[in-house]
C-alpha cells in the first residue's frame, strides 16, 4: 500500500511474503548463477541476509547493499564483505546507531565506515543530493532541480541506473549522476514502475547538467 501526500512524500506498507521464506538451498541456488567479480545487489527485504553476505564474500562477489527498508535487523549484519553501501538518511542513522544530522555528515560517514570497512558509501539526501565516500575521500553531488509529484520508486530508479552504469564500465562519478538523474525523473511522475524513466531521458538530463 503506497500513500502519497501533497508534497509528493510517501509512506509504504509492505509484507515480506515469499521474500522472507528463503532457506540456504534457495540462496546457494541463486548464487550459483553468478561468478567471482560479478555484482550481487541486495536490499533489506529478504531473510538470512548474513548467510547471503558471508557466502558472497567467500565466493568473491562484489556486494552492493541497499539497507532498505530498515526493520531492526540491520544492527546485526556483518558488512565486512560489502563493496558498495547505499543508504538514505533514515537507513544511515539506523545502521550507524546515531541520529541523522542536518548538514554535517562526517560523523555518520565514519560510523558507517566502521560498520562496512571495505565499502564505498553512497548517502542519498533527497532534494539535497548525495554524498559519496571512499578511500580517496568524500564528495557531494547536488540534486537535479525538478518538481516532485511522487517520490515512490525514486530509490529503485537511482540504484538501478547507478548499478547498471557501473556494470557497463562507467566511472563512479558518471554512475552516480546517472542514478541521481533517474531518481529525479522518477519523482516527477506518479506511480512506481510507471514512473521509471527511459535510458535516453536519463542520459539527456545528465548531459544537460553543467
Amino acid at each position: 500500500v503506497i500513500q502519497v501526500n501533497e508534497a509528493g512524500e510517501n509512506a509504504i506498507v509492505i509484507t515480506g511474503g515469499a521474500n522472507r521464506c528463503l532457506d540456504r538451498s534457495d540462496i546457494e541456488g541463486a548464487l550459483a548463477r553468478i561468478g567471482p567479480g560479478d555484482w550481487l545487489i541486495l536490499q533489506n527485504e529478504i531473510n538470512n541476509l548474513n548467510t547471503v553476505l558471508r557466502l558472497a564474500g567467500e565466493q568473491g562477489f562484489q556486494v552492493a547493499f541497499n539497507v532498505a527498508p530498515v526493520d531492526g535487523r540491520e544492527a546485526g549484519y556483518d558488512l565486512s564483505t560489502t563493496r558498495l553501501l547505499i543508504v538514505n538518511e533514515i537507513e544511515a542513522a539506523a545502521l550507524a546507531g546515531i541520529p541523522a544530522a542536518d548538514d554535517d555528515w562526517s560523523n555518520m560517514l565514519m560510523a558507517l565506515a566502521d560498520r562496512a570497512p571495505n565499502a564505498d558509501i553512497v548517502l542519498t539526501l533527497g532534494a539535497d543530493g548525495l554524498v559519496y565516500s571512499s578511500a580517496d575521500g568524500t564528495a557531494a553531488l547536488p540534486a537535479f532541480d525538478v518538481d516532485a509529484v511522487d517520490e515512490t520508486a525514486a530509490g529503485d530508479a537511482f540504484i538501478g541506473f547507478l548499478m547498471a552504469s557501473l556494470i557497463q564500465g562507467a566511472s563512479m562519478d558518471r554512475a552516480l549522476r546517472m542514478g541521481a538523474a533517474a531518481g529525479a525523473l522518477a519523482v516527477t511522475r506518479a506511480g512506481a514502475a510507471s514512473s521509471l524513466p527511459r535510458l535516453r531521458e536519463v542520459q539527456a538530463l545528465v548531459d544537460a547538467q553543467p
